[in-house]
């Protein structure tokens, strides 16, 4: 997609005269509700202005890349940022914060994705909805911000398709072709640049093997009281708990029930995997709870 807009850039002949460095001032107002959008530009505009306009963000952060105002071959990126800018604020007053960084550096992506989280968290608490962008940028910015929105509460990572390109499919070849050869964007490339991450642990596996029995209990309308879960954690093999012996049996199943509420059910909402339903004992998984079905442990 970057090559759409060096094409379309090519075209443009108009210098944008809006030049100031911060193009507007915040407009919240007392007790407003923040929606915050974090973004990184280089040569797209549409993946950014749609989704800021969409969420009605009211602060935009913007990363983009500027060695050197002055030197040509860095104004490209100055460019698209002030495109980008211009657009967003076009429709409604909307806060810009500029951050001109080495987008192309995944370390220095992750400490400012990190630094622009944390400000906001601290300004705002639970106050604030922070809208991450994955879809625009380097595919450094994408990775890390990727990172930095699993380690907050209340961020929301999105992605944009393309719903139309600048260049045709008959184009393509001439573009991406040479000499009669497929080439790509790239023609050459400087050598591999390890990433260094802090791992993220995967959902403990019996966690969410249990969570994939209750929500196929929960399609085929079975009863879905603790004690019917349980006996059917238990015939799947996924049932680890075994309450001390002595007492009475009915004990035994109590201890079980409240065993599946702490172990299970309470850690399922706590991590967003499931919400109360209507009617008491019913519960329902949310998209972040298909989410984890979808990816772990499938076998």
């Amino acid at each position: 997609m970057i090559i759409t807009f060096i094409t379309s850039i090519m075209l443009i002949t108009r210098k944008l005269d809006y030049m100031a460095p911060s193009y507007i001032e915040a407009m919240s107002e007392s007790g407003r509700r923040e929606r915050i959008l974090i973004a990184c530009v280089t040569f797209e505009t549409a993946l950014v202005v749609h989704p800021a306009a969409h969420y009605e963000a009211t602060k935009v952060h913007i990363i983009h890349y500027v060695k050197n105002r002055e030197d040509d071959k860095y104004s490209i990126y100055q460019d698209f940022y002030e495109e980008v800018c211009e657009q967003i604020c076009r429709a409604r007053p909307v806060e810009i914060a500029e951050h001109c960084e080495k987008v192309y550096d995944f370390s220095t992506m992750l400490r400012t994705m990190l630094s622009i989280l944390d400000s906001e968290k601290k300004a705002n608490g639970p106050n604030a909805d922070i809208y991450v962008n994955l879809s625009s940028g380097t595919a450094e910015y994408i990775s890390a911000a990727t990172v930095a929105s699993m380690m907050f509460e209340g961020v929301t990572p999105f992605t944009v398709g393309t719903r139309e390109f600048t260049v045709s499919p008959e184009s393509l070849k001439s573009l991406y072709y040479e000499d009669g050869r497929p080439v790509g964007l790239s023609k050459e490339v400087y050598s591999p640049r390890r990433i260094h991450v802090h791992r993220t642990e995967m959902p403990a596996e019996n966690s969410v093997k249990c969570l994939r029995v209750l929500d196929l209990m929960i399609e085929s309308k079975c009863a879905l009281s603790s004690s019917k879960i349980v006996e059917r954690l238990k015939s799947e093999g996924l049932w680890t708990y075994e309450p001390k012996s002595g007492g009475r049996k009915t004990d035994g199943r109590q201890k079980e029930v409240m065993y599946y509420q702490r172990h299970f059910v309470d850690d399922w909402i706590g991590r967003g995997w499931i919400e109360k339903g209507q009617g008491r004992g019913k519960y329902l998984l949310t998209e972040e709870g298909r989410t984890v079905l979808d990816i772990f442990y499938r076998d």
